[in-house]
């Protein structure tokens, strides 16, 4: 729920948004304790149209490219997303 608060606030005029390399951060710190455990997770990321910012969509990219096995993740959004999503496809892991 922190990432996700937060990415609502990488909109922000500049100097008001925390720096995407912050954001990278706090989401691969979550996927690290969520990863640790055995546990079947899900993340859920809505209103994703919302994100204009391609380094946003980038941030977005690895990190599911980079989900433990135990976790999926749910992307929602009212348009199509600029995202690189074939490879987790292409390897049964995507829908």
């Amino acid at each position: 729920a922190r990432l996700v608060s937060t990415l609502e606030h990488a909109e922000a005029p500049p100097g008001s948004a925390p720096a995407i390399d912050q954001l990278e951060r706090q989401a691969f710190a979550l996927l690290a304790s969520l990863g640790r455990s055995q546990e079947r997770s899900c993340l859920i990321f809505d209103d994703l149209q919302l994100i204009m910012r391609p380094d946003c969509h980038l941030l977005l990219d690895r990190l599911v490219a980079r989900l433990p096995e135990t976790m999926s993740v749910v992307l929602i959004s009212r348009r199509r997303l600029p995202l690189r999503l074939g490879r987790l496809r292409a390897l049964g892991r995507g829908r």
